[in-house]
């Protein structure tokens, strides 16, 4: 599996380890929803770090379709919530 987070790499994952991703994104979607600031910072910078101790970093030169992408180290709340409403496709 091919994990980006923005504005860093690209990380190859191991299959095993998508099942704890899964599970680390439901608690930082539940704190998004919950509007939980505390939460969502802590949750955010478990994930970039499992992904970091985890993964394979892939050379710069070597770009593949990302399976996930991650949001950028740092990110806030809001600016997720504004990125992902970007992508969300309009009625």
């Amino acid at each position: 599996m091919i994990v980006r987070i923005l504005h860093d790499k690209q990380y190859q994952i191991p299959e095993t380890f998508a099942k704890k991703l899964d599970s680390l994104d439901a608690e930082l979607t539940r704190a998004m929803n919950e509007n939980d600031r505390g939460l969502f910072d802590s949750k955010l910078a478990e994930i970039i770090d499992a992904i970091r101790n985890e993964g394979e970093t892939l050379p710069p030169e070597k770009l593949l379709p990302s399976d996930v992408t991650v949001p950028a180290p740092g990110s806030s709340l809001d600016e997720v919530k504004e990125l992902l409403a970007e992508d969300e496709p309009e009625q």
